[in-house]
């Protein structure tokens, strides 16, 4: 079994889903073939591209930092065979979310940060709390403190492009008709509209699982309900973009639960029986032909493994 570095909230998220291609994606003696990003995916990606470069230029200058560069950005975050669909879809969504009023938006509360924001980083961390302690690795979009004191971690998703996909429940603005969800009560908290009536995890538990993440590792305590949490969510259809923007805080006995279920995935990843419903000697055997298995998928190239576990 490989000794684990780091969990990540798709980590945690593959551990719910299926033990095996946990296993096999972080465990296995052999690494499993990498999943390949799929034309879906990498709409999102080049979308991000296209915001990352902006802001970063309107805020530190263009050519201020070649990490940034737009080109440094597309290449590193969509991969080779998807590059020239997701050129032109990442674009256009990017033109909708420009014209739809939410890059104004993002930039005026951009604008209010007491110290430059920061993007596209990576941070790994040991985070401890009363129940035990895990190494996590995340990835945020944007992070920054505000001038009165918010700690503010957001997203960007792009979902429903390749079929279809409605806004998520909960947000406080959607264009082009500024209005908030029925079940949202917009109130200001340190300067942040916010949905006041539903944490994040009440309309996306996945959304909620990853910037509780990020905020943890930037120094928020578990827990703590001091904190921002956004994402600008692209809700794509065959005939429209829709943009929506939702900031709402994680609950404090949200991120408790979701802390314990990393420390339990952490003690089960380093304590050499990992598939805790089996014996220690049936685990082994489990491990041990799932290492066989990653041994044979590197040997045929197949990089469609993981729809023979998830059968």
């Amino acid at each position: 079994m490989r000794q684990i570095q780091h969990i990540s909230p798709s980590g945690l998220k593959t551990f719910k889903t299926n033990q095996d291609e946990f296993y096999l994606r972080y465990l296995a003696d052999t690494k499993a073939p990498s999943f390949p990003q799929t034309k879906a995916m990498s709409v999102g990606s080049a979308f991000d591209a296209y915001a990352k470069a902006f802001l970063h230029g309107r805020l530190f200058g263009h050519g201020n930092d070649p990490a940034y560069k737009f080109e440094t950005l597309f290449e590193n975050q969509v991969e080779l065979h998807n590059r020239d669909f997701a050129l032109v879809a990442g674009a256009k969504c990017w033109e909708v979310y420009k014209a739809s009023g939410a890059l104004h938006d993002l930039i005026l509360e951009l604008n209010t940060a007491a110290s430059p924001p920061r993007f596209e980083f990576e941070v790994k961390n040991t985070i401890r709390w009363d129940t035990g302690y895990v190494v996590l690795l995340g990835r945020p979009d944007v992070f920054f403190i505000n001038d009165q004191g918010a700690e503010v971690v957001y997203d960007w998703k792009v979902n429903g492009y390749m079929s279809s996909a409605s806004p998520t429940k909960g947000f406080v603005k959607s264009r082009p008709d500024m209005i908030a969800h029925k079940d949202a009560v917009p109130m200001m908290f340190k300067g942040i509209r916010i949905n006041a009536a539903q944490p994040l995890e009440t309309c996306s538990e996945e959304w909620a699982a990853q910037l509780a993440t990020y905020a943890w590792l930037l120094g928020v305590p578990v827990g703590s309900t001091d904190w921002v949490a956004g994402i600008d969510q692209l809700a794509c259809d065959p005939k429209r973009i829709r943009t929506v923007s939702h900031r709402s805080k994680v609950s404090s006995e949200y991120q408790k639960g979701l802390f314990a279920d990393y420390v339990e995935v952490w003690r089960r990843a380093t304590s050499g029986h990992f598939f805790a419903n089996l014996t220690k000697e049936e685990s082994d055997f489990r491990c041990s032909s799932l290492d066989q298995q990653a041994i044979d998928l590197n040997g045929t190239g197949d990089d469609k493994w993981f729809a023979d576990i998830t059968r």
